[in-house]
């Protein structure tokens, strides 16, 4: 009955999507966007009528970050019910040359004719197609435009009724298409389109105001890099502490360093993804693959997952010691810990996408604010002491 009634809700959900307007449409992939892990996604803010394509071929321009590189992302949507022919592969790409994008993504409600799929496999500034009924599938795994209660799904009329009120440019259905033409275009020409996200001197984003954004980012990788080195706490219940000997104090650290990072293989850009070992980046590939597979905040983020770094941790334990396992396992743990105490929550019992937080919502923390400063000095402090603590211990 449940997966019967999911069904109806998803089918009712892109109607809803097609009959929107094209600047409410728009809100829609912003915000799937966010929830996909881009830390910054602007819209370009041109106005035009749903079906007809704006001049320079991007609508939406996304950022995304590590402490070594960001990554401009640039996306064109279509509110299509036919297929989408290759044209607007080769538009989106010309856009991605022309402003130096790294990434492209086309996503439309139909589908890509064969022609743009081929097109768009191209070396030469690859693009990447979201289809219809993917689109869907992440709109209901983030509860955008849906939500759930004990296995009831319905539509989110309160939020897809704001849509229309928050979207850019909404074409007036009501005004003559020659009427419109020459607002728009004078609109245009007095306000221009919103420019590309840029990065300022501090190596900060430079974000469009969005209600959005404080729920959908994920916590910074040195708040999990943190908390990943406390939970070496847990292994003082060891005997003498023998978790820290001579031998393996620099190997624990690592591995649990290491463990609090490895959720985030599944995210568009980490700081996992860039790590580089002897001037090699092992995980670039690996990430690559399963974001693509699984998105942001999925498998990796679940129990499936810690069971798995278990199974893996007694192969492990075999070659680096027990006690290396351990912290691996352990630093895994705290950043799916950490993720569940946003207001983004992790799916901890995936396939089920259903976001589990570990505090009641007025607690839950907004990724990059004060809180969570507070909370890296913290841990930072607690961590420093409990390093000194061996050091000092080991230099005796």
């Amino acid at each position: 009955m449940s997966a019967s009634q999911k069904q109806q809700v998803r089918a009712a959900l892109r109607e809803t999507l097609y009959r929107l307007e094209y600047a409410a449409f728009e809100q829609v992939m912003k915000r799937l966007l966010y929830q996909s892990g881009y830390l910054s996604v602007h819209l370009i803010g041109r106005n035009h009528q749903p079906g007809h394509t704006p001049s320079g071929g991007l609508d939406l321009a996304a950022r995304s970050m590590t402490e070594l590189t960001s990554v401009l992302t640039i996306a064109q949507v279509k509110q299509y019910r036919g297929p989408v022919p290759r044209r607007f592969v080769d538009e989106l790409r010309g856009a991605m040359l022309r402003l130096g994008a790294e990434q492209g993504l086309l996503l439309t409600l139909s589908q890509f004719s064969q022609v743009a799929h081929i097109a768009a496999k191209s070396k030469v500034a690859p693009v990447k197609l979201i289809e219809g009924a993917e689109i869907l599938d992440l709109l209901l795994a983030y509860r955008i435009g849906v939500s759930e209660k004990n296995g009831v799904w319905e539509l989110d009329h309160a939020w897809l009724d704001t849509l229309p009120k928050r979207a850019i440019g909404t074409y007036d259905k009501t005004t003559s298409r020659k009427s419109q033409r020459g607002h728009s275009a004078g609109k245009e020409r007095t306000q221009g389109p919103l420019p590309i996200p840029a990065i300022s001197g501090e190596g900060q984003p430079q974000e469009a105001t969005n209600p959005f954004n404080a729920e959908s980012r994920t916590m910074t990788w040195s708040t999990h890099l943190m908390a990943g080195l406390n939970s070496l706490w847990i292994l003082e219940a060891f005997p003498g502490g023998q978790a820290f000997s001579n031998e393996n104090f620099a190997l624990t650290v690592a591995a649990a360093a290491l463990g609090s990072l490895l959720p985030d293989l599944d995210a568009a850009e980490s700081k996992i993804k860039h790590l580089q070992i002897g001037g090699v980046k092992p995980f670039l590939l690996p990430s690559q693959l399963i974001h693509r597979q699984t998105g942001h905040r999925s498998l990796l983020h679940s129990l499936i997952a810690l069971v798995y770094v278990a199974l893996f941790g007694i192969v492990l334990a075999a070659c680096l010691g027990t006690t290396a396992a351990l912290a691996l396992w352990l630093g895994y743990a705290t950043h799916l810990a950490t993720d569940a105490c946003t207001r983004a929550g992790i799916p901890l019992l995936y396939p089920r996408m259903k976001r589990f937080h570990l505090l009641p919502k007025p607690l839950r923390i907004i990724t990059g604010s004060q809180a969570e400063d507070v909370i890296f000095a913290l841990l930072s402090l607690n961590a420093i002491v409990l390093l000194l603590r061996h050091l000092l211990t080991l230099s005796a």
